[in-house]
């Protein structure tokens, strides 16, 4: 059976305002299904013309700019730019060409200053002259080509030269006469290993086939084409792309053939870049992207759509790369870099900017249905909208008179076909409407308050039919309906005190299972079953003492799978439910979910199931707990999909509504990505020094410091361009860690006093799907110990040490030698005095033994005696609770142990109501026994070993829960002001005329970035509504928890 939507994972925000789901803005097709993702000065770009890209080995992509060439990890940009005071800087703003060799050098070509290598680990830059006397080099160097065997081409305004091995002298080569006055301007270059090096000049394409011969023409048919750009394809094809005259194709020893397809838009190529695909794609300066199909020869154009956010922002293309994971780079004049993901993504989008048969007439998708006939109903924030795919019709669905067309026009948050092949359709604040597709009739039940039999309110969340053919249609505010076709009336069922009445008035699901048992799913009560024989309702409700028990009442989808199990989406994670043992077992973000704001649940022809919630799709297979998870990176409308707006397809396809649109696939389809990201270790700091970049190529992975160097910062980046977002790393450094310290997103960690040793520090990290470099990144370490630890230290201290023995030794024989003549001499005294000291020893330790006696009594006296001051200086002395210095230290453990593991902390501010007007009538002495008589009320509720009841002061009481949500929090209160009420002890000052206590509760998960201080204070603030509410009541930060709140 078919439900609506939902909203946020608070219970009340399932039905999230309409204006925050209208907002949400309009996203594009780009290109049937293809995404652009726009990368200029906004996130760091130096200039937003990109005139040439390289990705390098490491796996770094580098952009040549108007102003400076840029380094892109995914992150963030590194600019490099012409500094005149550092002879190490860019030799010249404008970058129009970029190459790596086989060593992994960077080579830079300027428009102005020639050409530059880039030592990409030390960022410094030498310039490489070109010719002349001078040290820096003059010329445009618009192309260049490392070959394999390390041969550096050069394609200059003055002609092409090589360098042979990288390092030696640049060498020209002359083309063959006739030659063009002036020169061969070369604007191009392309080799395939053993092939011959073509050569695209501004007057025409030239080929060298012997290095040390001279450049050949080859005739294109058109006089002196502009030659922009030459690629190979995998079958040696050359391509050559003109300035004007279009597209040619080399085969073999052929003649070129001219192929520039009519719906290309423009001849006049800027770019060329082979795919991983079979396919060319084509850059134009006018005309924007296209790819042609090199089987088919069929060319896709995709023009520019700068008012679209994922669409090709300019016409103007400059510069084509393809890089790792199949994502081709696009560079384009004025608007920066494009990023687009060949890829592509089995989620299909049907969204307001996209293209018939996927044009939605609003993002919001609130429901959806596929009909018997195949038809997919769309229920939308402005309407409903019939979907025809086999025949690509997509339509807005509008009938009837203006009364039944206002009802149509609302939010439309279910959709239902019963038996008969009537549509019904749950509209918010519209009431319900029948629909007759056939005959393109509807009518609308709307709420009466004149007749009780009215359908019980306009808000329709759910509708579904039983085995019976009944109607069943769940409502806001008006609890469950039962509809008689026959009489057009309704049965209302509402929410009572107990079973077996309904849980609640808001229903937002209803499903009837296989065994006959209709459930009913609300926000505000948890879940009703329907007793088919007594219709009567049982309930399945939350109960924060039952782990067992149901997450959570707000109730968004129910869903029975093949095997009979149900499945309960709630704001608190889905639940499975055994019919056994009639518990429930818990899926929620501690258990792989990203969120546990479940909004639906749907099940593949593989029997996994598919978990949509606030931060995207889950795929949970039922049989292993595996978990995996997707999100907008991987082509879903958006990462919030909206309260059981899940449909399933007669063909296997499964939909999901949400705030940017309905995102359909075949779950069949859903690939992991399974190529790594590679991952690079760009930082090592000792204290505030780099060292890292500072050493020479060869050694850069393996540093030796001195014992001083013991602090070390390293910082790491994952490159996969992908979703770098999505990637996580983990690290160790061995010899200090035991096993891989997984940092989530974090890109750098730090260690301190790091002792003397060999270590190797290493690095992976896993892509959006959750592939890991194993390999990743290694530096080793070596941290050389003092002089005085070093093993020549260590020798001469243990020879030392034996001299020294045997010169103590010597010196020890000679002393008793000495000390046995002596002892001789007085040898006969020391018999005579033997008796004296035998008995003087025997009193000296009687006296001892006394003395050792007196001595651990008063060593006893002062400890019972330093125990009693430390309680009395911890223990407030009136009530014998904790005093405020015992409540700090007590709360400022919790709150750092409740940061460390993540757990809730609550705090409860407790004030004795109208105190003062107790003490004046009463007397001092009463007010004293009133305080002690409430301290142990408090005390007697608050008993667990991680509660502390503590007097803040004059008749205010503090009370800190450990690992306590807010939820248990405000019922302990609620309890202990009901207690203290309870006591009876009259009041004459207090209108209720017995003493009572007002509570004011806060809750948070503690976190580094602040103290439990504001915890406290926002307890205090609340205990101040309660007050400022009436007094004898709980309340909450920012409401009256006493009173049961509205959940939909």
């Amino acid at each position: 059976m078919h439900v609506g939507s939902a909203g946020r994972a608070r219970p009340e925000a399932f039905l999230a305002p309409l204006a925050c789901i209208l907002a949400v803005s309009a996203a594009s097709d780009a290109g049937d299904g293809l995404r652009f993702q726009r990368i200029s000065i906004a996130q760091g770009l130096s200039q937003s013309t990109v005139t040439c890209i390289l990705e390098d080995s490491r796996g770094f992509l580098w952009i040549g700019s108007e102003y400076g060439l840029n380094r892109w990890d995914g992150y963030g940009f590194v600019a490099f730019t012409h500094d005149p005071d550092d002879p190490a800087s860019l030799a010249a703003n404008k970058v129009v060409s970029l190459a790596e060799d086989a060593e992994g050098f960077i080579w830079v070509g300027t428009e102005s200053a020639g050409l530059d290598r880039l030592d990409p680990v030390s960022g410094q830059f030498a310039h490489i002259p070109l010719g002349g006397s001078g040290r820096v080099p003059v010329g445009a160097v618009r192309a260049l080509l490392a070959d394999a065997d390390g041969t550096l081409w050069i394609g200059s305004e003055r002609g092409l030269a090589r360098r042979d091995g990288g390092r030696g002298a640049v060498q020209a080569c002359q083309p063959a006469p006739p030659a063009t006055a002036g020169g061969l301007r070369v604007t191009s270059l392309h080799r395939r290993t053993g092939g011959p090096l073509w050569v695209g000049t501004e007057t025409g394409l030239w080929r060298l086939d012997d290095p040390g011969g001279v450049l050949a023409p080859v005739a294109l048919g058109v006089p002196a084409p502009w030659v922009s750009a030459i690629v190979g394809g995998a079958d040696g094809t050359v391509w050559v792309g003109t300035r004007g005259a279009g597209l040619f194709r080399l085969r073999g020893g052929g003649a070129p053939i001219r192929v520039t397809p009519p719906s290309l838009g423009s001849a006049d190529i800027t770019a060329l870049c082979p795919d991983d695909r079979g396919g060319l794609w084509i850059g134009t300066s006018a005309s924007g992207l296209a790819r042609l199909d090199l089987a088919s020869g069929s060319v896709r154009h995709l023009p520019a759509e700068p008012a679209v956010a994922e669409g090709l922002p300019s016409h103007n293309i400059s510069a084509l790369a393809l890089g790792r994971a199949s994502i081709l780079w696009v560079g384009t004049t004025l608007t920066g870099l494009v990023k687009l993901d060949l890829k592509g993504s089995p989620f299909e989008h049907f969204h307001a900017a996209a293209s018939a048969p996927r044009r939605l007439a609003s993002n919001a998708v609130l429901s959806v249905f596929e009909d018997a006939a195949g038809e997919l109903w769309v229920g939308l924030a402005g309407g409903v909208q019939r979907i025809v795919r086999a025949r690509g019709i997509s339509s807005r669905f509008r009938l009837g008179p203006p009364s039944v067309r206002a009802s149509l026009d609302r939010p439309v948050y279910a959709v239902f076909e019963d038996r008969s092949g009537f549509l019904w359709l749950g509209t918010w604040a519209g009431g319900l409407v029948r629909v007759d597709p056939a005959r393109r009739r509807a009518q609308v039940f709307r709420h009466d308050p004149a007749d009780a039999a009215s359908l019980a309110a306009d808000t329709v969340l759910a509708v579904g039919e039983d085995r019976a053919g009944n109607l069943w249609v769940g409502t806001v505010g008006g609890g469950l309906d039962l509809f008689d076709r026959r009489t057009g009336r309704f049965r209302h069922h509402r929410a009572g005190p107990s079973p077996p009445a309904l849980s609640g008035n808001t229903v937002r699901a209803i499903l009837e299972d296989r065994s006959g048992l209709l459930w009913v799913g609300t926000v505000d009560g948890g879940v009703s079953l329907r007793d088919p024989v007594t219709g009567g309702f049982t309930w399945l409700r939350h109960d924060p003492e039952n782990p067992g028990s149901l997450s959570n009442d707000a109730v968004a989808a129910l869903y029975e799978d093949r095997n009979g199990t149900m499945w309960v989406a709630t704001a608190g994670g889905l639940n499975r439910f055994d019919r056994a043992s009639r518990s429930f077992r818990r899926y929620r973000v501690r258990d792989g979910l990203p969120s546990d704001a479940v909004t639906g649940v749907a099940e593949d022809e593989a029997g996994r199931l598919w978990v949509a919630h606030f931060k995207g799709l889950s795929c949970l297979d039922p049989r292993t707990g595996e978990i995996t998870n997707f999100d907008a990176s991987h082509g879903l409308q958006s990462d919030e999909f909206n309260s059981a707006a899940v449909a399933t397809g007669r063909d296997g396809t499964l939909y999901f509504g949400g705030v940017n649109g309905l995102t359909a696939f075949r779950p069949a389809e859903v690939r992991r990505q399974p190529l790594p990201p590679k991952v690079v270790i760009t930082s090592l700091r000792v204290f505030d020094r780099e060292v890292l970049p500072s050493l020479p190529r060869a050694a850069a992975r393996h540093l030796s410091l001195p014992h001083t160097d013991n602090f070390l910062s390293f910082e790491f980046v994952g490159l996969d361009f992908t979703a770098p977002e999505k990637i996580r790393y983990a690290y160790r450094l061995e010899g200090i860690d035991r096993d891989w310290i997984h940092c989530g997103a974090r890109r750098h960690t730090t260690y301190a006093n790091v002792p003397p040793g060999r270590y190797a520090f290493r690095v992976k990290a896993c892509n959006h799907d959750g592939v890991w470099n194993e390999t990743g990144d290694v530096v080793f370490l070596t941290i050389r110990p003092p002089w005085w630890e070093t093993p020549l230290a260590r020798l001469a201290f243990a020879g030392g040490a034996v001299l020294l023995v045997v010169g103590l030794v010597r010196w020890r024989t000679a002393a008793l030698h000495r000390r046995l003549e002596e002892q001789q001499k007085v040898e006969a005294t020391i018999r005579e005095s033997r008796d004296q000291l035998a008995a003087a020893k025997e009193e000296l330790e009687r006296y001892s033994t006394h003395l050792e006696s007196m001595v651990e009594k008063r060593t006893a006296q002062l400890a019972e005696a330093n125990r009693e001051l430390a309680a009395l200086a911890r223990k407030d002395p009136l009530t014998g609770l904790a005093n405020r210095r015992h409540f700090a230290e007590f709360v400022d453990a919790e709150w750092r142990r409740g940061t460390r593991f993540g757990r809730p902390l609550s705090v409860i501010m407790a004030d004795i109501d109208f105190f003062k007007a107790y003490n004046d009538r009463l007397g001092h002495a009463a007010g004293d026994e009133c305080l002690r008589r409430i301290a142990a009320t408090l005390a007697a509720h608050a008993n667990r070993p991680g509660d502390l009841v503590a007097r803040w002061g004059g008749e205010e009481f503090v009370v800190v829960l450990s690992e306590t949500p807010m939820e248990i929090a405000v019922q302990l209160a609620e309890r202990m002001r009901a207690a203290i009420q309870g006591l009876g002890m009259p009041h004459p000052g207090s209108p209720l005329g017995k003493v009572t206590a007002s509570f004011g509760g806060a809750t948070c998960v503690p976190a580094g970035s602040q103290g439990w201080e504001a915890l406290v204070e926002a307890a205090d603030g609340a205990l101040y509504e309660a007050k400022r509410a009436g007094r004898n009541r709980v309340a909450a930060a920012g409401q009256d928890l006493s009173v049961p709140q509205p959940h939909l």
